[in-house]
């Protein structure tokens, strides 16, 4: 941008913070006046559209061919020297004396009449390390050193008299001080200490100026030596941005048009090396911001510099504290940290790029700021939350009264009923409004066990997510264990502690319930919310009492939520914040990880963390089919892996593992975040009925199992895992997967009767990814609508793992897909609905799916297959999918739409039977 030339008046005006400079003249990368802009118009005074000016970095790369004409725009061939005289003649040969000048304090006080200079130039008096650290290399024998350390080696005193540069004289080009003479007088004690300046008394030239010697074919590039007027080291400013690393702005408005999209009113929380948050800026409407902070002030550093730059951890998407959570959090992008140097007087670009968590929405010309919409219609009917989701009847004690609060259940009851599964008929019912229903429970007539209960309306449309209630008696009698405000327990992890040391006298003793329900809403907990990080590690059923809600009015109803936002903070918790029974806890992510290491489990002793539940298995048999483990009834949010999993070592490169590996394949860091992790050998765990929402996994938000297993994960058995009747929303994977990643050997898994919807992965399927060989798999009637991958399989991914080079990989496994809605997904590479990449020869199942109106950006927009032969397509309604050729893969032809199909691998052909 242009501005106008300024009078003094309005100098004073901007410099004292009054208001900034107006009617700038948007600009193209030429210089020319941009008249393709909707929404920048040229100020106009006569219509009194008279705009303040932006000050904004150029996000794009100047290109030049090093041309040192000026006349011609070009850039320098040496960018920063000195050009004295004009090109091709000898008018800029001979001796040339350079001054500096010192620019001038506009905050400070005139001091007679003058500004205070900024800095002043180094002369042989001066020196601030002769107090510094000394710093001992690692490995390094320590037991000879003292408290405080000494300053390094001793300074050099000079033999004779020494000029400014041996053999600076006449015709040589080193620059020499030219400045006025002083005397060099050392008054700081620190200095005088150590022995005084080796130039003591001797008349020096001050380097403000410094003579040149310019001769033919020379480039002068004189250095000039400053510091600040007071021992305080200058700041470092930040030149920050958040953007979304995997989206480019199609937005007229921001100054990312045709960059990666800048993400605004984010928040970016700065912390020191102890985990302390120093500061919180926040994104300016193009994702911008600036920040001053202390810079170093440590000296006699082992660099070319002298100086140790400081070190601040820069969080982008912070949630905040706890109690001081940051409510401009943004739950459709991941949170992402990175480590930014602070050298004094350095303007430092700080970058923090998030990927999207969610899926979002782009109309011609213009970027829509909000991701999908995945709510439930008003109209259909949800249950936010029970009174009590169990009942235990004993004589003369076998009824109750059930309320469910929520909506969309009708004004009138009509041929709605209240059901619990495998309960014949319905369950009388004694008030039904649209928002609330009571219901007579008689234990007594109910058979042992849980059971789902679901609400249908008039209309008759059922909920997607029911509840879980639990009838106690004969057989079935587990251990209750509650948390809440008024209840045994305040903390959920304190009652699975109490789970797991239950006596162990016999196969069904330790088995529990914990039921959960909501805490007391505070302004740190506005809807009752535990900010935990679980950890199931004993045979236990985990129940809410739903997962709350709030309806298009304001009103709300408090469901039992777990928010694992918090998980990163390092600092200590007060007993108000954290729900606890002491008065003060353990940072969280040190509690979780202590707890984890007092423990024994099936698999590598070092899982992913981050993730909002954790299930550890203590050994292969702990879970059993008679008495499944389970999670129902809550909202699951927060969970994020903070950092990003490297395929590439940082120190050295190369792939790297979690544990050290004797293949050479892609593997992964200790990192992970996400909604639930199920790790090994957790068979029969159920995760029903809740709402799952806002979390960013590195390998997929639900996920079960490990991808490319190392020898020091040992076996990685996860068998016949539910996922069932979830509404999983709005959650982002990086890694191999999206929302659900079913990796090897979840043999007889189940996702069945979920609404997945919004989730956005980075890599292979947005919405499901069975990634690995595992046999018996089940997709089936789910509504799977509006996910997106970056790469492969929009709604569904379903591939073997990338095997050595020269091998065949072992497939996928048997996999079947039925009756599921798979709608509206979007695949940036192959298949927008349904992808097969690698499935091999195993028989893989299609059948009575609706696959409508899905994008793939380059094959297949409904299903795509890729050395999968075994694959039967039957009964499916496949419409109205498209394909965009825009793929980086693509050559721009059109390909197919519906279902696409490549040529086998040599390998795979070579496996297959010859009929």
């Amino acid at each position: 941008a242009t501005v106008e030339p300024a009078t003094a008046p309005l100098q004073s005006y901007i410099s004292e913070g009054f208001g900034r400079p107006t009617n700038c003249v948007p600009l193209d990368a030429s210089g020319n006046v941009n008249t393709n802009q909707d929404a920048v118009p040229i100020p106009d005074p006569a219509r009194g559209y008279n705009p303040e000016c932006v000050e904004s970095s150029i996000t794009g790369t100047a290109f030049g061919m090093g041309l040192d004409n000026p006349a011609l725009h070009g850039p320098q061939t040496v960018d920063g020297n000195y050009a004295l005289g004009f090109a091709g003649t000898k008018a800029g040969l001979g001796d040339w004396i350079v001054n500096t000048v010192v620019p001038g304090d506009k905050v400070l006080p005139q001091v007679n009449g003058k500004d205070r200079p900024l800095f002043v130039n180094t002369t042989e008096n001066d020196i601030n390390s002769t107090t510094a650290s000394q710093f001992i290399p690692q490995g390094a024998n320590t037991s000879a050193l003292t408290w405080p350390m000494k300053p390094g080696p001793a300074w050099q005193t000079p033999v004779g008299v020494y000029p400014e540069n041996p053999g600076t004289v006449a015709n040589n080009p080193d620059p020499i001080c030219a400045g006025p003479t002083h005397t060099v007088h050392v008054t700081n004690p620190g200095f005088q200490s150590h022995g005084g300046s080796p130039f003591e008394n001797q008349v020096r030239n001050t380097c403000g100026a410094k003579m040149l010697h310019v001769a033919a074919g020379q480039s002068i590039a004189p250095n000039f030596h400053f510091h600040t007027t007071v021992d305080v080291p200058i700041p470092t400013k930040y030149a920050g941005y958040m953007v979304d690393d995997v989206s480019v702005s199609t937005d007229k408005r921001s100054t990312a048009l045709g960059e990666v999209a800048g993400i605004g009113n984010a928040p970016i929380g700065i912390y020191d090396w102890t985990g302390r948050l120093l500061h919180t800026v926040t994104s300016d409407y193009n994702g911008q911001y600036e920040l001053i902070m202390p810079s170093s002030d440590t000296n006699m550093c082992p660099n070319p510099a002298n100086a140790c730059p400081n070190v601040y951890r820069f969080v982008g998407n912070d949630p905040g504290q706890p109690g001081a959570p940051n409510v401009n959090w943004n739950p459709a992008f991941r949170t992402i940290s990175a480590n930014f140097d602070a050298w004094p007087g350095i303007i430092t670009p700080a970058d923090n790029a998030p990927t999207k968590a969610v899926m979002s929405l782009e109309g011609p010309g213009a970027q829509f700021s909000v991701p999908a919409v995945c709510a439930p219609k008003v109209t259909d009917p949800q249950i936010f939350a029970v009174n009590k989701p169990y009942i235990k009847t004993s004589p003369g004690n076998g009824t109750m009264t059930l309320t469910i609060d929520g909506q969309g259940f009708g004004a009138t009851k009509g041929s709605g009923s209240v059901r619990l599964s495998d309960v014949g008929g319905q369950l009388p019912t004694t008030s039904w409004s649209d928002r609330h229903i009571d219901v007579t429970i008689n234990g007594n007539n109910i058979s042992a066990g849980p059971h789902t209960l679901t609400v249908t309306n008039n209309a008759g449309t059922t909920t997607t997510n029911g509840l879980t209630f639990h009838v106690i008696k004969g057989g079935y009698n587990p251990t209750i264990l509650e948390v809440g405000p008024t209840r045994t327990y305040r903390v959920i992890q304190d009652a699975l502690e109490a789970a797991a040391a239950l006596p162990q006298t016999s196969p069904t003793s330790q088995n529990a319930l914990v039921v959960v329900y909501p805490t007391t809403p505070s302004a740190f907990t506005p809807m009752g919310a535990y900010y935990e990080n679980i950890i199931i590690h004993s045979p236990v059923k985990v129940q809410g009492v739903g997962p709350g809600g709030i309806r298009p009015d304001g009103t709300f109803v408090l469901g039992t939520t777990i928010d694992g936002r918090f998980f990163w903070q390092t600092t200590s918790v007060s007993e108000t914040n954290a729900n606890t029974d002491s008065d003060t806890t353990e940072p969280y992510l040190l509690a979780w990880e202590n707890l984890v290491t007092s423990l024994t489990f099936m698999g590598d002793p070092e899982p992913p963390i981050g993730q909002t539940v954790t299930v550890l298995a203590p050994t292969a048999t702990t879970y059993k089919a008679s008495y499944k483990p389970a999670v129902d009834g809550f909202t699951i949010s927060g969970g994020e892996s903070r950092d990003f999993p490297a395929n590439i070592g940082e120190v050295g490169g190369g792939a790297i593992v979690e544990k050290p590996a004797t293949d050479e394949l892609p593997g992964q860091v200790a990192v992970q975040g996400g909604a639930v992790l199920v790790y090994h050998y957790a068979n029969n765990f159920q995760l029903t009925n809740n709402l799952v929402q806002a979390n960013q996994g590195a390998y997929g938000s639900i996920r079960v199992g490990t991808a490319y297993p190392t020898a020091d994960d040992g076996p990685n058995h996860n068998y016949d895992v539910a996922i069932s009747h979830n509404r999983i929303v709005a959650n982002g994977g990086t890694n191999l997967a999206g929302a659900i990643a079913l990796f090897q050997d979840s043999n007889n898994y189940s996702v069945d009767n979920n609404e997945i919807c919004g989730n956005h992965s980075t890599e292979y399927g947005g919405g499901i990814s069975h990634f690995g060989y595992s046999t018996g798999g089940r997709i089936d009637h789910n509504k799977i609508m509006l996910n997106q991958s970056v790469d492969e399989g929009g709604g569904i991914m379903v591939g073997g793992e990338l095997p050595a080079i020269g091998q065949l990989s072992k497939g996928s496994g048997p996999v079947t897909i039925d009756h599921n809605y798979i709608g509206d997904n979007l695949g940036g590479d192959d298949g927008g609905g349904i992808r097969m990449l690698m499935a091999g020869n195993s028989p893989i199942n299609i059948t009575d799916n609706m696959i409508t109106n899905n994008v793939s950006a380059h094959e297949g927009g409904g299903i795509a297959l890729d050395d999968a032969p075994n694959v039967r397509i039957v009964n499916n309604t496949i419409a109205k999918n498209v394909t965009t050729a825009t793929a980086p893969t693509s050559n721009g032809m059109p390909a197919p739409a519906g279902i696409s199909t490549t040529r086998n691998s040599k390998l795979l052909q070579a496996s297959l039977p010859a009929t």
